[in-house]
């Protein structure tokens, strides 16, 4: 029983001497050391009346709710200036920000050293403190009084930041207030007053923030509602020059007179920053009379449905002559640089005459210039084919005897030349032996599969053609090239399978079921064996897509190659061309 009081007694010793005094458990709990997550450490002046918790900041003042998640001082001096100002101003807490720290922040921004230095003799961030409040939002602006509000918010106060705030969005009454050295006296003339009072830039230097003004964001896109929310002009990416454009196409009266016909003047590469010009537009266009009558006769329809539209520029070097367009990449029409006049191709396409003297400044996009380039090109194929069919037809009338001539299709859009079959463009092979007896395919070493190959009697070999079943007739078997009966059906494939045609000077061979054009007249025949054979697979047909070409191809290598040849247009740009 004695040994279980001393046991009893020898715990109780033990807990109440590991046990912490009241002092200690103070000094742990005590605000002043006591830190939260970026605050730092309690001031002697309030660590009495803040708590801080792993919850935040909270105010020790009776029935007073006012906390933070995060302590910041400066929190705290403005909550018990306004809410408990005698409490602060028997704990001095007005006066607890000395000179000192304003000094250090000052010196370090050369703005605030040289023109934000109050002229009263309250410490800048003390100065600060009286025109700002906090609310959850952060902290504003109260430097002003009346509607509308200063809209300045801080998340961090920094009083450097609101004090250039004032001067610069507040000139007048920061100067009255303290804060704007010697403004009144005309020292900040130049840096505050200025800016203070900012410049009206015209609507017509902002392209983007004038277009924003006109258009409507809805679940399908950007809407036009230039003229009302009817227009079903809608884009799913917001560009500034569709929308201008579609104003001064679509709605010209509104884009008028919202100045969207004021086109931009864009400058040369290589010059840096150039000034943009802009010029107004004159309300009435320039009648042209240069059209020739029947031109007029045809179009008179169009010529009186287009008279409310005008032209995008006075200047005529700001936009298409021909299309009117302004927003793309323009080249002179008259260039004496290069020495291009394009006045006589622009004529003979379009019947449109340039006069020299007043269309000197004309531009064409490039798009118009790739038209004319197709046109003049479609104009120079017909004229081509022309001249063949009149050389042949005169040829048949001045021939005595008929000869096979090739037919000629009107529809062939390569400029070609079409040369006669002859005889020697089958496979001939000369024979050593001595002629063979008319028998069947049995004599022969090898036969003719469903296939189109070969097949060795003697070894069961296949082989893709004649040539190569003849070379491994006399390489293997020792046997010398046996002849090809006349009547065989490689002869008759490579007769009807492609005709000879001449591009330039080079030799092509072209399939006769489409448009493809090889050199060598093995692949053309595997080519026409693989696409145009009875019982062969057909593939998807590939046409051109140019102007005046309507050629057709079994693949895609073959459009490629015609692209290339006769056209000019690379597949990387014939691809991004029709992609637009």
């Amino acid at each position: 029983m004695r040994g279980g009081a001393c046991f009893y007694l020898a715990l109780i010793l033990k807990v109440v001497a590991t046990r912490p005094t009241r002092q200690e458990s103070f000094a742990m709990d005590s605000p002043r050391n006591s830190k939260v997550r970026s605050g730092g450490k309690v001031s002697n002046s309030m660590r009495d009346i803040v708590e801080i918790n792993p919850c935040g900041a909270y105010c020790r003042m009776p029935r007073c709710r006012f906390m933070h998640r995060v302590y910041r001082s400066f929190h705290f001096y403005e909550h018990f200036r306004k809410e408990h100002p005698e409490e602060a101003r028997r704990r001095g807490l007005l006066q607890n920000v000395g000179p000192t720290s304003v000094a250090q922040h000052i010196n370090r921004i050369p703005e605030i050293n040289s023109a934000l230095r109050p002229r009263s003799t309250l410490p800048l961030r003390q100065l600060v403190l009286e025109y700002i409040s906090m609310d959850d939002d952060g902290i504003h602006c109260e430097l002003t009084s009346g509607e509308p509000k200063c809209t300045y918010v801080q998340q961090n106060f920094n009083h450097p930041n609101f004090a250039r705030h004032f001067c610069k969005k507040h000139p007048v009454e920061a100067s009255l207030k303290g804060f704007c050295r010697g403004f009144l006296e005309g020292v900040l003339e130049k840096s505050v007053l200025k800016s203070s009072q900012k410049e009206v830039i015209p609507e017509k230097n902002k392209p983007r923030k004038a277009v924003l003004d006109y258009v409507m964001r809805e679940k399908e896109g950007w809407r036009c509602r230039i003229a009302g929310s009817y227009c079903p002009f809608v884009r799913k990416v917001f560009v500034t020059e569709k929308f201008r454009r579609h104003f001064r196409l679509k709605h010209p009266g509104e884009a008028k007179e919202y100045g969207f016909f004021e086109a931009l003047v864009q400058p040369k590469k290589g010059r840096g920053k150039i000034l943009v010009q802009k010029q107004r537009v004159e309300s009435e266009v320039q009648p042209m009379d240069n059209f020739s009558t029947s031109w007029h006769a045809g179009n008179s329809t169009e010529n009186d449905e287009n008279l409310d539209q005008k032209t995008p520029s006075e200047d005529p070097s700001e936009y298409c002559r021909l299309c009117f367009t302004a927003s793309e990449v323009l080249e002179p029409i008259y260039d004496p640089l290069d020495g291009t006049d394009l006045a006589e191709a622009i004529a003979a396409c379009t019947n449109v005459q340039l006069d020299p003297d007043e269309d000197h400044q004309s531009q064409i996009c490039v798009g118009c210039r790739r038209k004319l380039l197709e046109i003049q090109r479609f104009q120079g194929q017909c004229q081509r084919l022309n001249n063949i069919v009149v050389r042949d037809r005169q040829e048949l009338k001045c021939a005595p005897i008929e000869t096979a001539l090739v037919d000629v299709e009107p529809a062939a859009a390569f400029l070609v030349e079409m040369i006669k079959t002859e005889p020697e463009d089958t496979i001939t092979i000369e024979q050593e032996s001595p002629p063979l007896e008319e028998g069947t395919d049995e004599q022969l070493p090898y036969n003719q599969l469903e296939t189109g190959w070969f097949g060795c009697r003697m070894c069961k070999r296949t082989f893709h053609s004649l040539t190569a079943m003849t070379a491994h007739l006399r390489n293997a078997h020792d046997q010398a090239e046996p002849p090809v009966p006349s009547g065989s059906v490689a002869e008759d494939e490579s007769m009807s399978s492609f005709r000879v045609v001449m591009v330039g000077d080079v030799t092509y061979y072209k399939c006769t079921d489409c448009d493809t054009l090889m050199r060598v007249r093995r692949n053309v025949l595997r080519h026409w064996r693989r696409f145009h054979r009875d019982g062969s697979r057909q593939g998807k047909r590939v046409y051109c897509a140019e102007s005046g070409c309507g050629q057709f191809f079994m693949e895609g290598r073959a459009h490629k190659n015609h692209l290339e040849f006769f056209h000019g247009i690379r597949l990387l740009d014939y691809k991004a061309k029709y992609s637009e």
